[in-house]
């Protein structure tokens, strides 16, 4: 619910990049970052090392709580956007679209909470294939 690994080639140098999406959450107070870390492959057949990864952060204040920031539907999800997200067991063969929702608010004193959401569907995974 609070991370998401894929590979992807994210440099455009036609080799997949593990790459990782993490909350981290250092303190209540401060909230979470959300983190990404990018791994580049080496060998073959390709490995991975996570403790290679170079890690950025890409957004701060994070306020989820216990509310996942990703939620993976099935291939009904495009159509219907009311649809429970997929329970953990059938997540890893199922999942179809991948949804981001993240609650942040830099200064909960003074500001208020803004919800971010975004959404992807998996480009060989879409429905036909």
């Amino acid at each position: 619910d609070q991370e998401l690994i894929i590979l992807s080639d994210v440099d455009g140098d036609g080799t997949a990049e593990w790459l990782r999406y993490a909350l981290v959450v250092p303190t209540a107070l401060e909230g979470g970052r959300l983190e990404r870390s990018v791994a580049e492959p080496s060998g073959t057949p390709a490995r991975y090392d996570p403790a290679t990864a170079v890690t950025g952060v890409l957004a701060r204040g994070i306020r989820n709580g216990t509310r996942p920031i990703f939620s993976y539907f099935g291939p009904d999800a495009a159509r219907d956007p009311n649809r429970e997200p997929l329970p953990t067991p059938s997540r890893l063969s199922d999942t179809r679209h991948i949804r981001i929702e993240l609650l942040i608010n830099l200064d909960p004193p003074v500001t208020a909470t803004t919800t971010v959401v975004s959404a992807a569907t998996i480009r060989n995974l879409r429905e036909g294939n």
